[in-house]
């Protein structure tokens, strides 16, 4: 349940209001309940503006000059959410991190937008995972079904409108957040009804389905910071890459949206479609990121690193993507890990080769920083290793920057210690980690050797993987 502290919001609005002769000056006040780390990171357009810390009780106050309204992010630990905010505002918000999204609440300046914007978000997190239900109806009716979600949406947002003074900017952002929240439903559901029930994909077209395409702005720059959008974009993008690869002589593998090919027919798409530069590089940094993890020879991640010299990229960028190319090619299929060392439970180096245990291993890394995936992975590895006792399960998490967090997550969430360590991280590589966190390795108990590596633990093929590794 969403709780709200009156009298800790009272307290920041009389002191925000002292506050109010800086008309350029915004003003953020807040606190984290449980915080992942001690700091709030502030970005707008992908770039980062400030770092703020907490205090010792999760308390935070920051200031900013601001000449416009705009859509902000703040991000915790691996969470992130919008800030909506006018010059001159003072802001209080409060969240606990056991519930970020459902936890957050705004009061004083700017309280009545940002209060419409999380309740808005949730409500659509809640309509997407309607979708695993839904998809399996006919298309005309999850139109009809759509439509009226969309409609009391708007019908909320006109209410609110004759209620409160709203400004030209934020009704703007608040209907095209709607419509874009329901375009992204609707990409989502025509990739399952495509993926799982293809006799329904003439449905589609003699629906006019796509029919909103036809009006879809790829360039709208108020929205660059606006989450509902940008998770459009990337699903859109995933359904055209399947649109290009059945039209392909082998089109086997499309709905694979991991794979180097997938994504990089996805980059193809984005260099089209995108005229605004920093939408552009945006996306494409993502893909090639992306693309490097995923893959599996070094002949694709030369080819990938070509890409760079189209790209007018930083030179800090430029490193970044040849470092993470230098490092993934230790985790090629073919590679061994047996002499890599890592920290068990009590900090002790040890090395992969005195991990195994004679039983093939499935190694997949976590963070801590986020604890609706932690939790999801942890019930997730249970269950598979109920199902295959035969395999080691071995996790690494990576908060090397956080010990604390990870041995309070493993005693916390009651994680069996035997099979839980993690990364060194005092390599000059130790930031790509991170990147690794969507992928299980399947490594061979005689050799070391990775013999196999997917994307997510809960990929639809994982367990038949794992047959098939066992079975070798």
């Amino acid at each position: 349940m969403r709780f709200l502290s009156v009298i800790f919001f009272i307290i920041l609005f009389v002191s925000c209001a002292s506050d109010a002769e800086f008309s350029d000056t915004t003003r953020v006040y807040g606190k984290i309940v449980n915080p992942l780390d001690d700091s709030l990171l502030l970005s707008r357009n992908g770039e980062t503006l400030d770092t703020i810390y907490l205090s010792d009780t999760g308390e935070f106050h920051f200031k900013f000059k601001q000449d416009k309204e705009s859509i902000y992010f703040f991000k915790h630990g691996s969470e992130r959410q919008m800030l909506y905010t006018k010059p001159g505002d003072s802001i209080a918000f409060r969240l606990n991190t056991l519930e970020f999204d459902e936890s957050l609440s705004f009061a004083a300046s700017s309280s009545v937008e940002n209060n419409f914007l999380i309740n808005s978000f949730l409500l659509n997190e809640n309509n997407n995972d309607l979708i695993l239900s839904y998809y399996k109806i006919g298309v005309n009716e999850f139109i009809k079904m759509t439509d009226s979600l969309k409609n009391i949406q708007l019908q909320k947002l006109k209410q609110l409108k004759s209620k409160h003074e709203l400004s030209p900017y934020f009704l703007n952002i608040a209907e095209k957040s709607i419509n874009f929240e329901f375009y992204d439903m609707k990409e989502r559901y025509a990739f399952l009804i495509q993926k799982y029930f293809k006799n329904k994909t003439q449905e589609l077209a003699d629906n006019n389905f796509f029919g909103y395409r036809e009006n879809i702005d790829f360039n709208e720059e108020k929205l660059f910071s606006h989450i509902g959008y940008l998770r459009f974009l990337d699903n859109y993008l995933k359904n055209k890459s399947i649109e290009h690869c059945k039209e392909e002589p082998d089109s086997s593998n499309c709905f694979d949206v991991n794979t180097y090919d997938n994504l990089h027919r996805r980059i193809e798409i984005v260099n089209h479609i995108f005229e605004d530069n920093l939408l552009k590089e945006r996306f494409l940094k993502r893909f090639i990121r992306k693309e490097i993890i995923h893959a599996s020879t070094e002949e694709q991640i030369t080819s990938t690193l070509r890409i760079l010299d189209g790209i007018n990229l930083s030179e800090e960028d430029v490193n970044y993507y040849h470092r993470l190319a230098e490092f993934q090619k230790n985790f090629l299929v073919g590679k061994t890990i047996s002499n890599h060392y890592v920290f068990n439970h009590q900090f002790e180096e040890i090395a992969f080769h005195e991990i195994a245990n004679q039983k093939p291993m499935l190694i997949h890394l976590w963070t801590a920083n986020s604890s609706s995936l932690h939790r999801r992975r942890l019930a997730k590895v249970r269950e598979l290793r109920n199902k295959f006792p035969e395999v080691e399960f071995i996790g690494i998490n990576i908060d090397f920057d956080n010990r604390k967090l990870w041995q309070r997550t493993l005693t916390q969430y009651k994680y069996n210690k035997k099979y839980e360590y993690q990364v060194l991280g005092r390599d000059e590589n130790r930031d790509l980690y991170e990147n690794y966190l969507s992928k299980v390795f399947f490594i061979s108990p005689e050799t070391g050797q990775i013999e196999k590596s997917t994307n997510l633990l809960y990929n639809d093929h994982l367990e038949s993987a794992l047959l098939a590794f066992l079975n070798q």
